[in-house]
């Protein structure tokens, strides 16, 4: 009966899990393909001077091919694409069961000087870097879209006041955390300057009109935060420093920008303006400053640097690899000649030459001292005939040789 029981609670589980699973596997990840915009083009503005903007938004073949126009210009430049507008909002679809969570950015174009004409393109990368608040599907998936405006020009109208552009089709974010971090990178082409914003959802959608989203960058000398408005009017931006306030600033804007020059750790708390007990502080994810700005071309360097150094160590293993096996092979032959009792070293052994020798007749000695001793009596006789006729031809010689005599 207890068996009977604990098998029947066993197949309700297993259903359970079973009728739960796909919900819990798809349901934080919902795609909408009919967001996909591939237009971004704008009409006239009611400014003096002003034209059409005609502009596309690329997929991932465009953000590969974009990523092979360099700079053409060799002095540093500070145009910018900044954040302008984040928010977090709910979305439907026929096809899914209720709402889903969505994220809505808007960028301003760059503008900081006349070289900002020259932009013709802004990419944009989204992504969940890892970390404790880390959305899965976006780490493993991150998306790309190309902002390509090269067809219109930028002129003085667009740097007096800044085009901004909007995509609300950052779609299927996670609603199984309270709380999660993703990354939008700001790349204008050609220029390759980058800006890093680091973008933190809450869980408060719509509910008591607080903060659903916001995004913090380190610009120059600044740091810069964007965030929701629709909680209030007025909002509250309080800058820590090591988890310390240092600073406290009441704007009507969704953006702040505050002036730093020490480094550390900085982090921004924003919270409507005056406080509602619904809605508490919501802080941005920490940051350090200064920060170093990465650009493609440092990108696509560090891997070329990657790739020299590894054919290089390579080389080198393959090098100490092979003197190794020389210094083997050139040992070895020596240890093993000195124990020929090792039948493994038989073969490194030269072999003795087993070719039968012709066999040839011994040498005599008497016959080779018999033929130096007539050479040696011939050579005496020789001597002696030459200086006995040279004493009898010169006589005067004896004469003049004094003979010492020794007691």
């Amino acid at each position: 009966m207890v068996l009977k029981e604990l098998y029947l609670k066993t197949c309700l589980v297993a259903f359970c899990v079973a009728a739960l699973l796909p919900c819990i596997v798809h349901c934080p990840v919902i795609w909408d393909y009919d967001c996909l915009p591939t237009d971004c083009s704008q009409g006239k503005r009611n400014y003096p001077g002003d034209e059409d903007f005609v502009c596309s938004i690329g997929h991932q073949n465009e953000c590969h091919i974009a990523k092979y126009i360099r700079n053409p210009g060799t002095t540093q430049n500070h145009n910018f694409a900044r954040l302008s507008h984040v928010e977090l909002y709910s979305r439907t679809h026929d096809k899914f069961r209720g709402p889903y969570r969505a994220l809505n950015i808007s960028f301003t174009l760059p503008n900081d000087d006349d070289r900002a004409k020259d932009a013709i393109m802004i990419l944009t990368n989204f992504w969940s870097p890892p970390g404790r608040h880390m959305e899965i599907f976006y780490n493993k998936n991150p998306r790309c879209r190309l902002f390509d405006f090269s067809k219109s020009k930028l002129t003085d109208v667009d740097l007096q006041h800044p085009r901004e552009i909007n995509y609300p089709c950052l779609v299927g974010l996670s609603e199984v955390s309270s709380r999660h971090m993703y990354t939008i990178n700001l790349t204008v082409v050609p220029f390759a300057t980058v800006i890093n914003y680091y973008v933190t959802t809450y869980t408060y959608v719509n509910e008591y009109k607080c903060i659903t989203a916001s995004a913090i960058a380190v610009l120059q000398n600044t740091i810069h935060v964007v965030f929701d408005a629709t909680s209030g009017d007025a909002h509250t931006v309080r800058l820590y420093k090591n988890n310390n306030p240092i600073a406290l600033f009441t704007t009507s804007s969704n953006q702040y920008e505050f002036s730093v020059h020490d480094p550390g750790e900085y982090q921004v708390g924003i919270r409507p303006f005056p406080p509602q007990r619904t809605c508490q502080e919501m802080s941005t994810e920490s940051i350090s400053f200064p920060a170093k700005e990465k650009n493609v071309v440092d990108e696509d360097a560090s891997k070329s640097i990657s790739i020299i150094v590894f054919c290089v160590v390579a080389l080198i293993s393959l090098c100490l690899i092979i003197a190794i096996i020389l210094v083997i092979r050139k040992i070895c032959p020596r240890k093993r000649a000195e124990r020929s009792d090792d039948r493994t070293c038989q073969p490194m052994i030269p072999r003795e030459n087993t070719r039968p020798k012709t066999a040839r007749p011994p040498k005599k000695p008497g016959h080779v001292f018999k033929g130096m001793t007539n050479v040696l009596d011939a050579m005496a006789v020789e001597n002696y005939s030459t200086s006995h006729k040279r004493d009898s031809e010169d006589p005067i010689l004896r004469e003049n040789i004094d003979f010492i005599q020794y007691n």
